[in-house]
């Protein structure tokens, strides 16, 4: 079973007990995506969701602006099932069951927002993904996304990769790295910092970006 298999997988598992263990985890990437919303956009035509899993992200910007369209992307059938059972007739919201490297290699659509929350620590070529958020980002459209980045003498966090069985591995990026592929591909970074992530059990930093076309 290869690295997208195994994240598959673990997903359609672990869907029914998702959003439960995110609440437990004390997870703060919400917290920091509310933050920043607040001066985000105060309008969004159509918004992209990669990772969307079970829908966590799009509340969280519903709270703050309502999209007139949304692409929800997501390996997992088992999370998208959980996304759709709470949003059942909702007709903005139109769901794509792909890896975020396939849908953003296959699709030509763009997109005012783009949000890809607690995604990319699955991918190993971390720098494709902001290259096709980057090119299918309309003029004047951000995109925020959180990513593990590499910190140097941390415990867990000090090496570029991390083999996790469930999952195969955990992939990062320096925040210099981060950035500079932020701007090589003709966004500007509004917004860059490292937060605390997880604040319950072994202390975990997070990177947030918003960036703009």
């Amino acid at each position: 079973m290869g690295h997208l298999e195994k994240v598959e997988s673990y997903y359609n598992a672990d869907a029914a007990r998702f959003d439960n263990k995110i609440e437990e985890s004390g997870w703060l990437g919400n917290q920091v995506l509310r933050k920043a919303l607040q001066d985000g956009p105060t309008s969004i035509g159509r918004m992209l969701d990669l990772g969307a899993g079970t829908g966590n992200t799009i509340s969280v910007v519903r709270e703050t602006v309502e999209p007139e369209e949304i692409v929800a992307v997501d390996i997992s059938q088992g999370m998208l099932d959980k996304l759709r059972e709470k949003y059942p007739n909702d007709p903005r919201i139109t769901i794509a069951r792909k890896a975020v490297g396939e849908y953003l290699t296959d699709s030509s659509d763009r997109f005012d927002f783009m949000a890809a929350m607690a995604l990319f620590h699955h991918l190993p070529d971390q720098m494709e993904a902001v290259a096709g958020m980057a090119s299918r980002l309309e003029k004047g459209g951000q995109a925020m996304f959180t990513y593990d980045p590499v910190i140097q003498g941390h415990d867990i966090q000090k090496d570029a990769v991390t083999e996790i069985e469930e999952v195969e591995a955990i992939y990062r990026v320096s925040p210099g790295e981060m950035e500079e592929e932020v701007r090589a591909n003709g966004l500007a970074v509004k917004r860059h910092e490292l937060y605390v992530a997880r604040p319950k059990g072994a202390p975990y930093v997070g990177g947030f970006i918003v960036a703009e076309k």
